[in-house]
């Protein structure tokens, strides 16, 4: 599954969005950490992403209410083993704190790409092996808020 993004208003080089190869992720960790994550299931929902808040409740109906994903999971295109995780840490049991010293170590551990945006960039990756999150917003606009209107879709290969 490839995710596609293309940024129609962003203000140039201020707005990122951060990238992460799980599967290189899975490689780096420690055997405790790969063990924590072997047991758990990770919970996520369109509704409860910031960015999508504010849509209307008739289009965020088309999702499910809730996916799971497994933290550990084999590609099933290359066969490569992966890591899975959120950083709100919530999983089938609800909040995992014990997850925290396993975020870290998966984010500070893992080589990161840093995608600075400009307006008509058009960025691809593989959904199944790659996490992605917004990141910071260094310069904000006179309202407080900077300019960002992303879209994206998925395509199924």
């Amino acid at each position: 599954m490839a995710s596609i993004m293309y940024a129609d208003e962003v203000a140039e080089n201020r707005s990122t969005t951060l990238f992460l190869d799980n599967c290189e992720v899975f490689e780096r960790l420690s055997k405790r950490i790969k063990h924590h994550l072997s047991e758990s299931v990770f919970t996520v929902s369109v509704w409860e992403i910031p960015d999508l808040i504010k849509s209307k409740e008739e289009d965020l109906a088309l999702f499910p209410r809730v996916k799971r994903h497994r933290g550990i999971h084999r590609h099933p295109e290359n066969g490569r083993t992966c890591a899975y995780m959120t950083h709100t840490l919530i999983t089938e049991q609800g909040f995992a704190p014990h997850l925290t010293d396993s975020w870290r170590e998966v984010t500070e551990k893992s080589g990161k790409y840093t995608h600075y945006w400009k307006k008509g960039d058009l960025v691809i990756w593989d959904n199944l092996a790659v996490m992605h999150k917004a990141g910071t917003k260094s310069v904000e606009g006179p309202d407080g808020r900077t300019p960002r209107m992303l879209y994206r879709t998925q395509v199924f290969i």
